[in-house]
């Protein structure tokens, strides 16, 4: 089994590889991820040039039990069960509930952005299991080598 490089090169994922669909997708990026028995792997793709840089402020948020009524919710009814923020100094943390309120691990995530900072690869250790378990559409699948 391989995983994907982390480089600033999101052209190596796959369209199979596509976690968003044209009903959910975020405007202005494309959404990928896969994943081999220890981590989780995922980009943020930039798909126009005007797209906000990812870095420090930056939060992404995680439902990983799919149940908007659980878990925190900045906004509307999203549930997010933990969530990526990236410290003052633009480096990337899991954390859980508010943005950075409860730190996961000190350690901080594996990662790449592109030059410009619009694109995102991140690596999300296995600790939480159930991402995107329970709706078969987004369900990471696993990169075979």
């Amino acid at each position: 089994m391989t995983t994907i490089p982390i480089d600033e090169n999101c052209s190596d994922w796959t369209s199979t590889e596509r976690i968003d669909s044209l009903g959910d997708a975020l405007p202005g990026c494309a959404l990928y991820g896969t994943a081999d028995s220890n981590d989780y792997y995922m980009a943020i793709k930039a798909t126009v040039s005007i797209d906000p840089v990812i870095g420090p402020g930056t939060t992404i948020w995680l439902n990983t039990g799919q149940n908007g009524g659980t878990g925190y919710s900045p906004f509307d009814s999203i549930g997010a069960d933990y969530n990526v923020t990236f410290n003052a100094s633009g480096v990337p943390y899991l954390d859980t509930g508010a943005a950075g309120q409860k730190l996961i691990s000190a350690t901080p995530l594996t990662y790449a952005l592109s030059p410009d900072g619009e694109s995102l690869e991140i690596v999300i250790p296995t600790v939480i299991d159930r991402l995107f378990e329970r709706k078969p559409h987004k369900a990471l699948g696993r990169r075979e080598g």
